[in-house]
């Protein structure tokens, strides 16, 4: 049994509570995922409202929700909810942009497209958006400026080439109010998972090496060039089947596939080399789809250590995959956490172009 907190999107008061002993709980932060819950009784809660799921044993004042996100729809007493991140599920403008801080850049869009339009009806006194520190460069190129794209796919582009990911800290319950703190981070634990242990089951591997069907070869290029036939050529960057991105080309996997970046030398800012190589290379890194049960209760992983952007090694024939955890799942009529790894499944390209089948919330 878990407990669930329905607020009203206008005023984040707590304007339902109720126990659900059916429901499904679905992170994935590659592609919209749905999560449910159902009511014993009819309730009334409106789409947009957002939902609180919590263990029925966590802390009642200050806890780490199991789900936080978006009404879609109740019907049948059936709730279901997108995740924190499908709030951003509209369309903004973009242009070539690059810089060394990528989580303020994250930062400064949701805050200018959600938080500051009145229309969006979020108020940063409830749903709180705080963000790291840490410097990352960063890069985003679209083929013919301006364009467009959703800025959830857009954020999730961040976190498949830099590992910036936007997630709910924790909720803090205060009389009929509660308060959700969220951060913009890129995590930095790592865990080694090995696929022989008793704790890890029913494997699932899909395993493409890192440059399959795409480019592996970085050229950048001035862009004031002029000579075709010798263009001024700044730096060659390669990326390796095992996804490390490098100026040698002796471990890239031949013939190449080549794709041409134009650096502006006279811009504020400017990225370095390294950080242009691994957001245009990027795409290849993580190339497969790893997938495993997790047993709760075992002595190797708890389940508080399975969250979004988690860095795995994993151990598989006597071959390390280096991974990323991008989504898992868990529900009332399991006993296990399901986990997966790599970003295979949902390529950005194939993101970006799919804007018809997104509800915006």
């Amino acid at each position: 049994m878990i407990n669930c907190y329905i607020l009203s999107r206008t005023t984040f008061a707590v304007i339902e509570y109720f126990s659900s002993h059916d429901w499904a709980v679905d992170y994935d932060y590659v592609s919209a995922s749905k999560s449910t819950f159902y009511t014993e009784k009819p309730i009334k809660p409106n789409v947009g409202d957002f939902i609180i799921a919590k263990q029925a044993v966590a802390d009642p004042v200050l806890f780490k929700p199991l789900f936080f996100g978006v009404i879609e729809s109740y019907t049948d007493k059936k709730i279901a909810a997108l995740q924190l991140m499908d709030m951003l599920n509209f369309e903004i403008t973009t242009t070539q942009i690059a810089g060394t801080d990528g989580m303020t850049h994250l930062y400064n869009l949701i805050m200018r497209y959600l938080y500051n339009d009145s229309t969006k009806i979020i108020s940063n006194a409830n749903l709180i958006m705080n963000k790291d520190s840490d410097m990352i460069a960063f890069s985003y190129q679209p083929n013919d400026p301006p364009s467009k794209a959703l800025l959830n796919d857009y954020a999730r582009n961040m976190f498949q080439k830099y590992g910036i990911i936007w997630e709910v800290e924790q909720v803090e319950y205060s009389g009929n109010n509660l308060k959700v703190y969220t951060r913009i981070k890129r995590p930095k634990w790592a865990l080694v998972i090995k696929d022989n242990s008793n704790a890890f089951q029913d494997w699932k591997y899909l395993i493409n090496p890192a440059t399959y069907n795409g480019e592996n070869k970085l050229v950048i290029i001035d862009k004031e060039t002029t000579n075709m036939m010798n263009p001024t050529i700044l730096a060659t960057w390669y990326v390796y089947n095992d996804g490390t991105i490098t100026t040698n080309q002796n471990g890239a996997e031949k013939p190449t596939r080549e794709k041409v970046y134009f650096y502006d030398l006279e811009q504020e800012d400017p990225p370095t080399y390294e950080s242009i190589a691994r957001s245009e290379l990027s795409a290849s890194l993580y190339s497969h789809e790893i997938e495993f049960d997790l047993l709760p209760g075992n002595q190797l992983i708890g389940e508080d250590q399975i969250r979004i952007g988690t860095l795995v090694d994993v151990w598989h024939n006597d071959t390390v995959y280096k991974s990323i955890i991008t989504g898992y799942s868990l529900s009332s009529k399991n006993d296990f956490i399901s986990v997966k790894l790599g970003f295979i499944r949902s390529t950005l390209k194939a993101v970006l172009n799919n804007y018809e089948s997104r509800t915006t919330l």
